[in-house]
């Protein structure tokens, strides 16, 4: 309750408890969000005061409440357009599966229509493990002339020179915004090319590709920052208590997710998720908060169903985002994600 007992409040050292969930009230104490504590702390949830109003401008706790404020109900009258088009550059030979995650996420994530861009030769080996609702097209020589009201790319991409070339040509022209995943963030680590980054990207990388493009030292929040405002893009820094933050702006640390979302495929649905966001209308910042959230609160609600830490893939994860997305909005009157 409030805080693990010998955890210290400022800098999250000195842990004596290991807590499965920790139930902080009223402000967030700056500790809990230590790289140092998060063994100690487990799963995170805010009791707000109202006496005690957060502050604005400090760091922040990503919860369900306010991921509710950022998912207002869709009017009547809303269509598949207004849910935006996503458009998915991924998968290579050995690495197809990356390409269909990111597919299953982007649907389940509420996009209005889904396309995965693959090479010709990918077609019988994709089509019969999509989604019917997921449109499979060729890859345009010119990956330019692909639209969408968000494209993702990177999962099982595969670093060739081709794609290299064709990925900083996107990135240099792009319309619309981008989330950059897996290869496709080794392909600007080795390029160096944070010039084709900026404003309306948003970075997906997990602790290796971060060393890979910025720096393996320091702090998960120092580290995030730095990256921040090298590429000018918004940061999703993956971990056990997911960082998202832009150039200038606070960090927010995800409060949801447990050890079984250890297992290969992860990003991948959360890049679809996020995606599906962006084209949803969503700024990166809150396509970032919203996805880590989701994906974090429909593996906790898989584990409470029946899966097991050794069981749960990143398939059921996707079958369990609409009861995260339920989730945000049936609240007890304390907030307490427990429902």
């Amino acid at each position: 309750m409030d805080l693990p007992s010998g955890l210290n409040a400022d800098v999250g050292s000195g842990g004596h408890v290991i807590a499965d969930q920790t139930f902080t009230v009223g402000v967030p104490k700056r500790g809990l969000v230590a790289d140092t504590a998060t063994p100690f702390v487990g799963r995170l949830s805010l009791i707000p005061v109202e006496e005690l109003p957060l502050p604005k401008k400090t760091d922040s706790l990503t919860t369900g409440q306010s991921v509710n404020e950022l998912l207002p109900p869709r009017a009547f009258g809303y269509h598949k357009g207004q849910a935006g088009r996503v458009s998915i550059v991924a998968g290579s030979p050995g690495m197809w599966g990356a390409a269909v995650l990111c597919a299953q996420g982007a649907l389940r994530g509420g996009a209005g229509m889904v396309t995965l861009y693959a090479k010709s030769e990918a077609a019988p080996v994709l089509q019969p493990l999509l989604d019917p609702e997921v449109m499979l097209k060729t890859l345009p020589e010119d990956w330019s002339t692909i639209g969408g009201d968000a494209i993702v790319i990177g999962p099982g991409l595969g670093t060739s020179k081709s794609s290299r070339e064709m990925l900083f040509k996107v990135l240099t022209e792009r319309k619309c915004p981008v989330v950059l995943d897996a290869d496709g963030l080794n392909l600007i680590a080795a390029a160096g090319r944070f010039d084709c980054l900026g404003k309306g990207v948003l970075l997906t990388p997990h602790p290796g590709e971060m060393a890979r493009l910025n720096s393996s030292h320091g702090t998960r929040a120092e580290r995030v920052r730095a990256l921040a405002e090298q590429s000018g893009s918004t940061v999703l820094f993956k971990g056990s208590r997911t960082i998202v933050t832009e150039p200038g702006a606070k960090l927010h640390y995800n409060t949801t997710g447990h050890p079984a979302m250890a297992t290969g495929g992860q990003g991948d649905t959360l890049s679809g998720v996020l995606g599906a966001l962006l084209a949803g209308g969503l700024s990166p910042l809150e396509a970032g908060r919203v996805g880590a959230w989701a994906c974090g609160r429909a593996a906790e609600i898989a584990l409470s169903e029946g899966e097991s830490e050794q069981s749960l893939t990143p398939t059921r994860i996707s079958e369990y985002l609409g009861k995260a997305f339920r989730s945000a909005r049936i609240r007890s009157r304390l907030c307490l994600e427990n429902d």
